[in-house]
């Protein structure tokens, strides 16, 4: 059933990510066209330039956006009647929430690297990209390690974002009125908490630090994760009503 849930968010939410996917390429393409024919001069390309950098910019808020509008039309409004009536656990229900929001970001991801690839590849040249391809393939295993451990931190920190802001939704919409700025209010209580109180190393002084492999930078963000996960739950199993 998880498998069913995560499909049927996957369809509800690509009605808007894809556009803005195909808006991404498209525009990168047009751009880099231009650039190899040296059309650069004019308003036009000014345009599309400004455009695809606001676009790449907000892709991220973009998708974060969807992902946790999906989360509260379909169970904390009208449609949570028909999700409830599952015979599906609340768990499963978030999950498939956040696994949701974990296949589009890195959707986003490969879409960037298509469209960075189809400006090296349009623009720039075939020369570039092989060498760049063996500089990157040349790397030593250490630099293979601190990309494993960047994107492995990337994620969890992914994940205790969405459920910090699903718990907002949440805890907001127990209060009725203003559900909006009460879930603002609350995501900005938590990032200062997290900031002050429990913040993770995020600066490396040499790159000798990046091997050090620290624990902490993880379990910190899971166990923000499991706090608003249990936060979430509890008020969707025990305290929701929809009417």
């Amino acid at each position: 059933m998880l498998g069913k849930l995560i499909k049927y968010d996957f369809k509800a939410t690509s009605r808007s990510m894809f556009p803005l996917f195909l808006a991404l390429i498209s525009l990168t393409t047009i751009c880099s066209i231009m650039t190899r024919f040296r059309l650069t001069a004019g308003f036009f390309f000014t345009a599309l330039v400004i455009i695809l950098g606001i676009l790449l910019s907000i892709s991220f808020f973009v998708t974060l956006y969807c992902t946790v509008s999906r989360f509260v039309n379909g169970l904390l409004k009208n449609e949570g009647y028909l999700s409830f009536a599952l015979p599906v656990n609340t768990a499963t229900h978030i999950a498939a929430k956040v696994i949701n929001t974990i296949i589009w970001a890195s959707l986003e991801m490969l879409c960037v690297c298509v469209c960075i690839l189809i400006m090296g590849f349009i623009a720039g040249s075939v020369e570039e990209i092989r060498e760049l391809c063996k500089m990157f393939f040349s790397m030593d295993s250490d630099f293979y390690l601190v990309l494993v451990q960047a994107l492995i931190l990337m994620s969890l920190e992914l994940i205790a974002a969405t459920c910090m802001f699903f718990a907002a939704f949440a805890v907001a919409h127990l209060l009725g009125k203003h559900q909006i700025l009460f879930a603002t209010i609350f995501v900005i209580v938590a990032m200062v908490i997290r900031m002050f109180f429990f913040p993770t190393k995020v600066f490396i002084s040499s790159y000798s630090d990046a091997l050090i492999f620290d624990w902490q930078w993880f379990l910190k963000p899971l166990l923000f994760a499991a706090i608003f996960s249990a936060l979430t739950w509890y008020i969707l199993d025990r305290r929701l009503n929809l009417e």
